[in-house]
């Protein structure tokens, strides 16, 4: 079974950000930051003193993470993962190979764990008032 983009897109980032700290001398630290689907992320690369590193770097990972935010936030409703959520006809709904995979994926997960991971859970979040619709207060 292949991994879902996902989980490559994270490992290719640590695995530059590793590439990037392991072959500088220098121990400058970088710290990029950013949100997505409601959350934040930090990455932190040492050694990360080349001209532009840090901006490449951030580059990199904000693309990727748009394109994933395109496919899975459900805090978007133009993605895909929310017009798939919208769609309530019986007919064929055609989706990118990303969200098959990690729906396939998630399947499994549910089999194996007899339902305790729930890929619908979406609506009980939403309930819960932890969806996009949330009123956030700053910790």
């Amino acid at each position: 079974m292949r991994l879902p983009e996902l989980l490559t897109a994270l490992l290719s980032a640590g695995i530059v950000a590793s590439i990037v700290s392991g072959c500088q001398p220098s121990t400058a630290d970088t710290k990029i930051s950013g949100r997505t689907m409601g959350t934040g992320w930090v990455v932190r690369a040492a050694g990360c003193d080349l001209p532009d590193c840090a901006a490449t770097l951030n580059a990199l990972i904000s693309q990727r993470l748009d394109e994933l935010t395109r496919i899975f936030s459900h805090y978007e409703p133009e993605s895909e993962v929310s017009a798939f959520n919208r769609h309530s006809g019986v007919e064929w709904f055609a989706v990118s190979a990303e969200l098959a995979s990690v729906a396939e994926l998630s399947a499994q997960i549910s089999q194996l764990s007899d339902g305790a991971f729930d890929i619908t859970v979406a609506p009980a979040v939403d309930e819960w008032g932890f969806g996009p619709d949330a009123n956030v207060t700053a910790a």
